[in-house]
C-alpha cells in the first residue's frame, strides 16, 4: 500500500475507533428513576425517518404519521449506563401509552445529543 494509502487507512481506523456516541443521565420524574440516553447513530436516524416515511407514503394523515414517533425515538435512544438499549422496537406500542412528559425528557436529551432540530422533526411529518 502506498504511503498515502496508509494515511487514509489510519484516518479511517481512527474514525472507527472514536467514541462519538456520548451518553447522559436523565432523571425521569414520572418514573421515579434515572435512565440514560445516548446519541443516536446514523442507522437510528435512518430507522426513525423510514418509520415516518412509510406512514406518509401509505397516505396516512399527520396524526397517524406522528402517532408512536415519540415512543420510537425513545426506543432508539434510551439506554443503560453502558449504552445498551433499554427497549426493543416493538416496545414502542406500550411505551406510547406512558407519560408524554417522560418521553419528552428522553427525546429532548436525544435531540440535543444527536443534533436533531424541531424543524427536522416537523419534516418527518411531511409538513
Amino acid at each position: 500500500m502506498s504511503e498515502s494509502g496508509n494515511g487514509t487507512k489510519a484516518i479511517r481506523d481512527a474514525i472507527r475507533a472514536t467514541d462519538d456516541r456520548p451518553i447522559v443521565a436523565v432523571a425521569i420524574k414520572d418514573w421515579s428513576r434515572t435512565i440514560h440516553v445516548r446519541r443516536m447513530s446514523a442507522m437510528d436516524l435512518d430507522r426513525r425517518e423510514a418509520y415516518a416515511a412509510a406512514h406518509r407514503s401509505s397516505g396516512d394523515d399527520l396524526e397517524s404519521v406522528m402517532c408512536g414517533l415519540r415512543a420510537r425515538m425513545a426506543v432508539l435512544a434510551a439506554c443503560d449506563e453502558k449504552g445498551e438499549l433499554l427497549f426493543e422496537w416493538d416496545d414502542a406500542e406500550w411505551l406510547s401509552e406512558k407519560s408524554g412528559a417522560a418521553l419528552d425528557q428522553i427525546i429532548g436529551a436525544a435531540q440535543g445529543l444527536s443534533g436533531i432540530t424541531d424543524a427536522q422533526l416537523r419534516d418527518l411529518s411531511g409538513n
